[in-house]
């Protein structure tokens, strides 16, 4: 009985070096896109609540609004910057 030899050994393809790169851009696309709706929320719930308190209405929405719109800015003013970085080679995954 002869064991095999190298020569039959089955080929592993090689890994690409980035293979993440379509998706972190995907993502970093998504979070430019979305950062303006959150600010355009934000300010239209401050003029909400502001016109709401003058009107005598309740404001429970705007406030909600405003929370969400500064949690979501903040949420991507800290995200856009890892994501460019892990882009542009900075960070290892």
């Amino acid at each position: 009985m002869q064991t095999p030899g190298p020569e039959s050994a089955q080929r592993i393809p090689a890994r690409s070096v980035e293979p993440h790169t379509g998706r972190a851009f995907a993502v970093s696309v998504i979070g430019l896109v979305v950062l303006p709706v959150a600010v355009v929320g934000l300010v239209l719930s401050i003029i909400a609540f502001e016109r709401a308190k003058r009107l005598g209405a309740a404001t429970g929405l705007a406030v909600a609004g405003i929370v969400c719109g500064c949690v979501g800015c903040l949420a991507l003013s800290v995200a856009v910057p890892f994501l460019l970085g892990y882009l542009a080679g900075y960070f290892i995954a």
